[in-house]
């Protein structure tokens, strides 16, 4: 088994740790991805499972869609970047669901210590440089404080990196046994989620909070759904909402000293480009009606007639609008079935009874949320979200190998 090296543990670990510091392209994260791909295919272990056929199938349809409009496409060199972009996270969904799928238990968990490793470090960068202004400041905060700057840590954006944070936030509160064994950082653990509370709430990102909002109502639901079927999970329930509770109330408590509600209120009123955004996505649906084949990958900013009614080319700022301009039609009803086949096993593992339902809920409730987010803003290309769409299928293949024997044992009971 692939989880039998040392070596390619502390691989895993890397490579989700290194997911936090993509301040440029390729990002060290892609390499050293790359590289694990070209291993297990050397190796003889990138082998795909049988459920995952239909996802090979649709997404093999999704490209094939992409690649019509290169026919006739404005910027080809775009359109290739784009589309290989695109197909390079398709192969990192593929590569996630074959290392926990095949690879065994403990690589679900190294892979999360090292995703929520690095979203503790960025957080604990961010905030120290917004409270104490030092040289890199400039690389973590995206503008100046005094302007009401926002965290971003190693990230580009910070519409990106408050959503990045998501999934650690709530793995922190509701799966933390789950993952770590040891008891050495138990105590901090609500610090933990405390700290990426609070940066959340100060990358400023309006689809980071509704990211989180939604997540935490879907995780909700979840419990919810459990509960109903379980007495002992009735009982342990209202535990982890009074805490995050608490946890919030501090968190406000704390943006409040420092003088950054004002901020937050003001991040709350519309602005003037989001109507560009708007804008932008009533032109690409515009477009998208006009063109059923779509205008190829990435011309989205630049198609005509963006640039004579905005100030300039502008991206509609929205997954399911850029799909279905992009790559049309059926590229837009393909990538929508992949993405309800998707959530549909998310929810199976999810109020499953096995030993990673609580994780799996997380997966769950991280995929509403940042599916939410994408009405506002493009997450195509956000590597944590085809993180989470490749643990999806490698936990429900993992699930499905470890309940196989108890099913077998079912059925011959039954006869």
């Amino acid at each position: 088994m692939l989880n039998s090296f040392t070596w390619w543990r502390a691989g895993v670990f890397c490579l989700s740790f290194l997911s936090g510091f993509v301040l440029f392209e390729p990002s060290p994260h892609d390499i050293l991805l790359l590289c694990f791909v070209f291993v297990i295919m050397f190796s003889g272990y990138f082998i795909i499972s049988e459920h995952m056929i239909p996802v090979i199938v649709i997404m093999n349809g999704f490209i094939l869609f992409n690649m019509v409009p290169l026919l006739y496409v404005v910027d080809l060199e775009i359109s290739l970047i784009y589309l290989s972009i695109t197909i390079y996270l398709i192969i990192s969904l593929l590569f996630y669901e074959i290392i926990i799928s095949r690879a065994g238990s403990d690589i679900v968990r190294t892979l999360l210590k090292g995703y929520i490793s690095a979203c503790i470090i960025s957080c604990f960068v961010s905030i120290f440089c917004f409270v104490v202004p030092n040289p890199i400041s400039e690389i973590v905060l995206y503008g100046k404080i005094a302007d009401g700057g926002r965290i971003k840590a190693f990230f580009k954006d910070p519409n990106v990196f408050g959503p990045f944070l998501v999934p650690a936030f709530m793995l922190c509160a509701c799966s933390w046994r789950s993952i770590f064994s040891s008891r050495i950082f138990t105590s901090l653990r609500w610090f933990f989620v405390l700290v990426l509370l609070v940066s959340i709430i100060l990358s400023g990102s309006r689809g980071g909070w509704l990211n989180l909002l939604v997540a935490i109502v879907a995780l909700g639901w979840v419990h919810w759904n459990a509960a109903r079927q379980s007495p002992r999970l009735r009982r342990r329930t209202p535990v982890p909402i009074v805490a995050l509770a608490a946890v919030a109330g501090l968190a406000y408590a704390l943006v409040t000293l420092v003088g950054y509600d004002e901020f937050l209120t003001d991040r709350f009123e519309q602005k003037s480009y989001d109507q560009d955004r708007f804008l932008a996505q009533s032109l690409a649906l515009e477009e998208a009606m006009a063109s059923p084949f779509g205008i190829g990958p990435g011309q989205s900013e630049t198609y005509e007639g963006s640039s004579s009614l905005l100030r300039a080319p502008y991206s509609p700022h929205s997954l399911y609008v850029r799909v279905i301009a992009e790559s049309g039609w059926g590229g837009a009803v393909s990538f929508l079935v992949f993405l309800l086949l998707t959530i549909r096993q998310a929810w199976w593992i999810a109020v499953t009874d096995w030993r990673y339902a609580s994780i799996s809920a997380v997966v769950f409730a991280s995929l509403v949320g940042i599916l939410a987010n994408s009405f506002f803003v493009d997450t195509l290309h956000w590597r944590h979200f085809w993180m989470l769409l490749g643990m999806t299928w490698g936990l429900s293949g993992l699930c499905r190998r470890e309940l196989a024997p108890l099913t077998q044992r079912a059925v011959i009971r039954a006869k």
